[in-house]
């Protein structure tokens, strides 16, 4: 949905609160789910990275760390 594949600078942070912000009518503890992620993302380096450099590896790991 109007994403460039190609990063535009977007970082996985970035990309994650535009994909939040689309969701609409969802309940109270999807949303509390939803802002626990994006906590998550602004404390690592992860979410500072730009999509158009991250790996599947990169984001498996991510996901081990959790």
């Amino acid at each position: 949905d109007n994403i460039l594949s190609v990063g535009a600078g977007l970082t996985a942070l970035n990309l994650t609160k535009k994909y939040i912000g689309q969701k609409t009518g969802v309940k109270h503890t999807t949303r509390a789910g939803y802002n626990a992620v994006l906590n998550l993302l602004a404390k690592d380096l992860f979410g500072a990275k730009r999509i158009d450099r991250i790996r599947l590896s990169d984001a498996e790991e991510w996901l081990i760390k959790l």
